[in-house]
């Protein structure tokens, strides 16, 4: 059988049952479907995981290592897999648009909508997002 790029893409589909418990959310249950990260996805977060090391003089060998805040990682990593979801502010328009179960945000719309979330659905969120894709859960 001869290589085709039109694969399925995988998706896993959660409820986000602790978001909601703790929201008092349990008239229509929230879910969301986490793609599996494709090669672009990876080379983006690992773009983003690239420390900045400079050689601050030749001779004495004095590096400068500028550190990754983890949100940053975090906030990537479900840009590039979230592909569907019913999540809406006070029940009215979607907070995420999708085309072909991805994001069809810019970054920008998407960290507007995201950061509306209370932290209980950004912190269940993130753990189906390492659930789909394991290697990313210790900042791997």
């Amino acid at each position: 059988m001869p290589f085709s790029l039109a694969h399925p893409t995988l998706l896993q589909e959660f409820y986000l049952v602790k978001a909601d418990i703790a929201n008092d959310n349990l008239d229509v249950p929230s879910w969301i479907h986490i793609r599996y990260a494709d090669q672009f996805a990876e080379e983006e977060r690992n773009k983003t995981l690239r420390s900045v090391n400079w050689i601050l003089h030749e001779e004495t060998k004095i590096k400068y290592t500028m550190d990754l805040i983890a949100d940053e990682v975090w906030l990537q990593e479900v840009y590039y897999t979230l592909a569907d979801s019913n999540l809406s502010e006070n029940d009215e328009e979607p907070l995420f648009r999708f085309e072909n179960n991805r994001l069809a945000m810019t970054e920008e719309e998407f960290l507007y909508a995201f950061y509306r979330l209370p932290m209980e659905y950004v912190d269940e969120i993130i753990e189906c997002v390492h659930e789909v894709n394991p290697r990313w859960k210790d900042g791997n």
